[in-house]
């Protein structure tokens, strides 16, 4: 089936992705310029001094992480169940899906785990050890829980495609202008926190962002969600969750 809009974010996405690539690797002290803007005269980030950003940055991290984790196991109960319609559990497994491979997968457990590059704070340049090392280069700077990519900004930008996807068709012309907003508002919130706090560079974030784009295009055509994403409908969330807390509070 032809999907117009489908191929054109498919085409938008790989252009930027391009884009960010060429720009990172021909100018890598773009990230260092950034970060060191952040700092102050000793070389400490401002954001960590001032206190508020890491408290904001804990509280959104933990509300994203129970999110991500309900999912999972209501997916995971949808299966175990099979009691609900194909299109429904598609839409979940779409959900869980792009949490699990992008986020989980893809950025802890292959790049954050064996690229080995070492977070803006830990750089020499800001009161560290480490030497700093481009985007895109396997380094030795880090061992574990390194800066490239950036865990959080891949989960905050999973659950807004995730969730304007499915609820697209769902939405009129102003619903949608205000999803497109706020979702977009909240990907790069949540992931300038992560720059102005020293825990990630841009290029880190950027690419995370990318890399749950990718993904969710990806499995969007994979799992037919254009067409099971009509079942998907609000009312009808509201009415099955109705149903689940019913059953999980029987003793009401």
């Amino acid at each position: 089936m032809t999907d117009p809009l489908f191929t054109k974010l498919h085409i938008a996405t790989l252009t930027i992705a391009l884009c960010v690539t060429i720009i990172f690797t021909v100018w890598p002290a773009l990230d260092l310029m950034i970060s060191t803007a952040l700092t102050n005269d000793q070389g400490q980030f401002i954001a960590v001094e001032l206190g508020y950003p890491a408290k904001v940055n804990s509280t959104l991290k933990k509300t994203l992480e129970l999110i991500a984790f309900g999912s999972l196991l209501y997916t995971i109960w949808l299966w175990a169940a099979r009691r609900l319609d194909r299109a429904w559990l598609y839409c979940w497994t779409y959900i869980t899906l792009n949490l699990v491979v992008g986020p989980g997968v893809i950025v802890n457990l292959i790049l954050k785990a064996h690229v080995g590059r070492p977070r803006p704070a830990h750089l020499t340049q800001f009161g560290g050890s480490s030497t700093f090392t481009p985007a895109f280069q396997i380094s030795d700077q880090c061992a574990s829980n390194c800066s490239f990519t950036s865990g959080e900004a891949a989960l905050v930008a999973t659950l807004v495609f995730v969730g304007v996807s499915l609820m697209w068709s769902h939405l009129g012309p102003r619903a949608r202008r205000f999803a497109l907003i706020s979702g977009a508002g909240l990907i790069v919130f949540g992931s300038s926190l992560r720059v102005l706090l020293g825990r990630h560079f841009t290029s880190d974030v950027t690419v995370s962002v990318l890399i749950s784009a990718l993904l969710a295009l990806a499995l969007y055509r994979l799992l037919g969600i254009a067409t099971a994403r009509d079942s998907f409908a609000p009312s009808e969330l509201r009415a099955r969750f109705d149903a689940l807390l019913d059953r999980v509070m029987w003793w009401r």
